[in-house]
C-alpha cells in the first residue's frame, strides 16, 4: 500500500471517529434529525424491497414524525417469506449506509451517488406514500438531494453521503 493511500485511510477513519463523536454528542438535535428519517426510510425501503424479491406487493410506507415508520404489505404465506421480509428492514438500512460510505470514499465529487438517491426517494414517494407528512419528508428529500447533487459543492456533496 502507496504512502497516499494510508494517508486517505487515516482521513477517511479520523472523519469516520468526528462522525461518531458528533452522532453522539448531537443526536437529539435538529440538523441530525432528516438524516435520522432518512434512515428510517432506507430501513422501510428495505421491507418494501424484500416485499417484492419473495413475490408480494406493497401497499405504503409510512415515515413518522417520531422517528419510526411501517410498510404495509401482503407477503405469500409461508415461514420463509415471514423471515425474510421481517429481517430486511435492518439490513436494508445496514446495507444502504455501507453502500453510501463506500461511495462516499470512492466518489471524487459525489454528484452520481446523491442523483441515485434523489431517484431512490422521488421513485418511494411516488409509489408507496400516501399520508402527508411522509409525502412532504420524502419529495422534500429527493428535491434537496437532487439540488446539492446539482449546484453543491464537492465537499458538500461527499459529506451528505
Amino acid at each position: 500500500m502507496g504512502a497516499s493511500a494510508s494517508r486517505l485511510e487515516t482521513k477517511l477513519l479520523a472523519v469516520l471517529g468526528a462522525s461518531f463523536v458528533a452522532g453522539i454528542l448531537f443526536w437529539h438535535t435538529w440538523p441530525l434529525y432528516p438524516f435520522k428519517l432518512l434512515v428510517v426510510l432506507m430501513h422501510e425501503s428495505g421491507h418494501a424491497a424484500a416485499t417484492l424479491l419473495t413475490g408480494g406487493s406493497v401497499r405504503q410506507i409510512v415515515v413518522d414524525r417520531r422517528e419510526g415508520g411501517y410498510t404495509l404489505s401482503l407477503i405469500p404465506p409461508g415461514l420463509w417469506s415471514q423471515i425474510v421480509v421481517s429481517s430486511a428492514g435492518y439490513l436494508g438500512s445496514t446495507i444502504s449506509g455501507c453502500v453510501l460510505l463506500l461511495l462516499a470514499a470512492r466518489s471524487k465529487t459525489g454528484r452520481w451517488p446523491l442523483v441515485a438517491l434523489a431517484v431512490w426517494t422521488g421513485f418511494v414517494a411516488a409509489l408507496w406514500v400516501r399520508d402527508p407528512f411522509t409525502l412532504v419528508f420524502v419529495a422534500g428529500a429527493s428535491l434537496v438531494l437532487a439540488l446539492v447533487a446539482r449546484f453543491g459543492p464537492s465537499l458538500l456533496r461527499r459529506g451528505l453521503l
